[in-house]
């Protein structure tokens, strides 16, 4: 059974569109593509990935702040949609922001050129 708060959320959206419950999440199922806590697991996943992307902070509170519980089930949520547990995604992202901010100080005009034209000639 979902947590009460899940519940009283239905609850509050099938009296918002005046439908049953096993109608809307069947209408909703039909047009998302996805059972509707399905889709919000999806959504708080990309909200998690979308901040550990930009500033890689930490997992508890990243897990907090998109509405996961804690940072288990962020993790347990993370792993069969992205194939990557979020410690691992995180530090990936912090390496991918390093090599780009390294490759922002190499001149523009320097940038796309094979290296053996930006090697020096004697």
């Amino acid at each position: 059974m979902p947590p009460a708060s899940t519940r009283l959320f239905r609850r509050i959206i099938v009296v918002t569109v005046a439908m049953s419950v096993r109608n809307f999440e069947r209408v909703f199922t039909r047009e998302v593509g996805a059972t509707p806590s399905h889709y919000v697991l999806q959504m708080r996943v990309e909200a998690a990935w979308r901040q550990l992307e930009r500033n890689g902070g930490g997992l508890k509170h990243v897990a907090s702040s998109v509405g996961f519980g804690n940072a288990d089930v962020m993790r347990r949520a993370f792993i069969p949609l992205l194939g990557v547990a979020p410690r691992r995604y995180r530090d990936l992202a912090e390496h991918r922001r390093r090599v780009t901010t390294e490759a922002d100080t190499v001149p523009r005009e320097r940038r796309h050129l094979p290296i053996w034209r930006t090697k020096k000639t004697s």
